[in-house]
């Protein structure tokens, strides 16, 4: 299975990387995709107050053969997002698009928004995704889209001011900040001298013959440096990836916590008895070190005696016996029975159960997602 769908990568790369190709190299190809850019920005320049540089394009060209093959690249990446098995693709697939419609003003209806956005958060989770956690994140996703339904159906005139009335703000205090704020002083001169008294060595009185003459010109206007914009547009763009990437955030903890309890489960299930033996047993420990039961740095049959009167009444020797097969197995080339992979898992679940009902919710929080020893 395994090489089946490395193959089936491998198809859908090279086509993606094909379709590119075309894209970057056929002239028609090229035209149509500068005519296509052309298009979106006249269909943004007419929903905002934007202007934009058009592309040269020769009379006639068809954005039709760079449609289709951005439609044989998009259905070629959605392909690769499923088929592989690591989150970047879809982190760079979600900055893409995030830039993209930033940079054409032009964005999806929002629930195609959510819907995308949402499909590459599932990718990023860890697979196999749990009936429960797939479930849970649907109904959010179902959730999300009816309150952006609800509270934003379309452009509002209060909120469209609202909203340049704020960038007018912004740009000002920018402008401020960079030393480049300047009043419109259209109908105003200044005086300047535009010739001086020449003045001979000594005390002598200046020359009469070179008399002041004053002229009036029209102030100069000082244009913002060119890295002003330079460093707006990598504020920008860091903005534009912080804005995609921090909801992902979450779901990526919940994916290496997820991968973490998988990890210490198939540990536990080991066909090398002696590892689960040494698995189960520092869960075990973990469990008493989060719960301020452990003995530090002393050796962990010296735990037990600390473990009177605060665990069952049996609950000490057991966990003695079984720190000696945890030694055992560490430092030992004895191989160890099933037998003993019972005792120490039979101790691990004892400690789970005894430890859940005492703590507290807080503490519960603390185990689950930073400990990952609550499941």
């Amino acid at each position: 299975m395994s090489g089946m769908r490395r193959r089936a990568r491998g198809i859908c790369g090279a086509v993606l990387a094909a379709a590119g190709l075309l894209l970057c190299l056929v002239p028609p190809a090229r035209a149509g995709l500068a005519a296509l850019c052309n298009r979106l920005f006249e269909a943004s320049e007419a929903a905002n107050a934007y202007a934009y540089r058009r592309l040269p394009v020769a009379d006639g060209s068809s954005p039709a053969l760079a449609a289709a093959l951005l439609g044989v690249a998009c259905a070629a990446c959605g392909a690769l997002l499923i088929l592989s098995r690591g989150r970047l693709p879809a982190l760079v697939t979600a900055v893409i698009l995030a830039l993209g419609q930033a940079y054409f003003g032009l964005s999806f209806a929002p629930w195609v928004n959510i819907a995308l956005f949402g499909a590459l958060g599932l990718i990023v989770m860890a697979r196999p995704v749990p009936p429960k956690a797939g479930a849970a994140y649907g109904a959010a996703l179902v959730a999300v889209s009816l309150i952006v339904a609800a509270a934003w159906p379309g452009v509002d005139a209060g909120t469209e001011a609202a909203s340049e009335r704020a960038r007018d703000w912004l740009s000002r205090a920018w402008q401020s900040a960079g030393g480049a704020l300047l009043e419109d002083l259209q109908g105003e001169a200044e005086t300047r001298r535009v010739h001086t008294r020449s003045l001979i060595e000594g005390e002598d009185p200046a020359r009469p013959e070179r008399t002041f003459r004053l002229e009036t010109v029209e102030e100069e206007k000082i244009a913002m440096p060119d890295w002003i914009d330079y460093l707006k547009i990598a504020l920008l763009l860091l903005l534009t990836v912080l804005a995609v990437f921090l909801p992902l955030l979450p779901l990526m903890a919940l994916a290496a916590r997820r991968k973490k309890a998988l990890a210490a489960k198939r540990a536990l299930q080991s066909g090398d008895v002696s590892g689960a033996v040494c698995a189960a047993f520092r869960r075990t420990a973990a469990w008493l070190e989060a719960m301020d039961l452990g003995a530090g740095n002393l050796p962990y049959r010296a735990w037990a005696a600390g473990l009177e009167g605060k665990m069952p009444p049996d609950y000490a020797a057991r966990f003695g016996r079984c720190a000696a097969l945890f030694e055992e197995a560490l430092y030992s080339d004895h191989i160890l029975d099933e037998e003993a992979r019972r005792q120490v898992l039979a101790l691990l679940e004892e400690t789970e159960r005894l430890l859940t009902a005492r703590a507290s919710a807080r503490q519960k929080l603390r185990l689950r997602y930073k400990e990952c020893l609550l499941t």
